[in-house]
């Protein structure tokens, strides 16, 4: 018996170290459970802690694209505001400014402002405001005027040819006025008067080298030195009167001086030279086809 109680305590007490041990190992799992825990929280927090600065960071780069797009749009409108401004103030001296003569050049340079598309025009006007605009697009050259003049006409049937247009010439009509309006810039070629070429939206004038000058073309050309043409001596009127053709029979004194008379009025003469009659009104460059008129027979 006391045999059987041993054992049986033994046992026992084998069991209880067992169930100690499984304890402890359960113990250390829960702890290492709740480490992994807290780990995986710590991480959690973290990664979102550097989302929310992402987030704040894009937010406030997008917060100061905005504000210099917001300047620039501002500093864009001003600069319109300014530039329309000036336009209108452009316009509006040269439409106070009296009209000046056309200068040296064939065409003026043309005013690139043009005026506003809402400006109530005058029915009146219409001739004077289109001569302007025509002139501002570099298609009239002539002073303008009240009045649709011939020259006002050429100038309209310009801008036709290099618009590409078919407006009326013989009236100045609204339609006309409006289409010339809407042009932008020089519309007719700039035309120089001779001596002049064309250098962007002016004429200036064709300076050549020394030994050259300006041709009938406008291109520089050399200057052909003349040399003097010796004059022929007269042969004295009496000696003169002594030749005889070769070959002609001998006419009388009557006959000479009718036969001289032809010729000078044929070949024509510009002053009296000499003291024979029959030579008087012949200049010395006359005197030898007077005399071969002569020995012609007066042919």
């Amino acid at each position: 018996t006391a045999q059987e109680e041993q054992t049986r305590l033994a046992i026992e007490g084998a069991k209880k170290a067992e169930q100690d041990k499984a304890a402890e190992l359960a113990r250390k799992a829960e702890q290492q459970r709740v480490a992994a825990e807290l780990a995986k929280k710590a991480e959690e927090a973290k990664l979102a802690e550097a989302e929310k600065a992402k987030a704040a960071a894009l937010a406030k780069a997008e917060e100061r694209a905005r504000a210099a797009a917001d300047k620039r749009a501002a500093e864009d409108a001003k600069a319109a505001d300014a530039a329309r401004l000036a336009a209108e103030k452009k316009a509006a001296e040269q439409n106070a400014k009296d009209d000046r003569p056309v200068g040296p050049v064939a065409s003026l340079t043309p005013d690139q402002s043009a005026p506003k598309a809402d400006t109530p025009v005058i029915v009146a006007d219409i001739p004077k405001q289109l001569q302007i605009e025509l002139r501002r697009v570099g298609c009239n050259t002539a002073a303008t005027s009240d009045t649709w003049t011939p020259a006002a006409q050429k100038a309209m049937e310009l801008f036709n040819k290099n618009a590409g247009m078919k407006l009326d010439v013989k009236v100045a009509s609204a339609d006309s006025l409006d289409a010339v309006k809407g042009k932008q810039g020089r519309i007719c070629p700039l035309i120089c008067e001779h001596g002049y070429k064309a250098d962007g939206d002016r004429c200036i004038r064709i300076t050549c080298r020394k030994g050259y000058e300006v041709g009938d073309d406008n291109t520089c050309e050399k200057i052909e030195v003349k040399k003097p043409v010796a004059k022929r001596e007269e042969t004295a009127p009496d000696k003169k009167a002594e030749q005889k053709p070769a070959g002609k029979p001998v006419a009388s004194s009557a006959n000479t001086e009718a036969l001289y008379a032809r010729c000078r009025a044929k070949y024509g003469a510009a002053h009296a030279s000499s003291t024979n009659p029959a030579h008087n009104g012949i200049s010395g460059g006359n005197f030898a086809a007077v005399e071969a008129c002569v020995a012609r027979g007066g042919s």
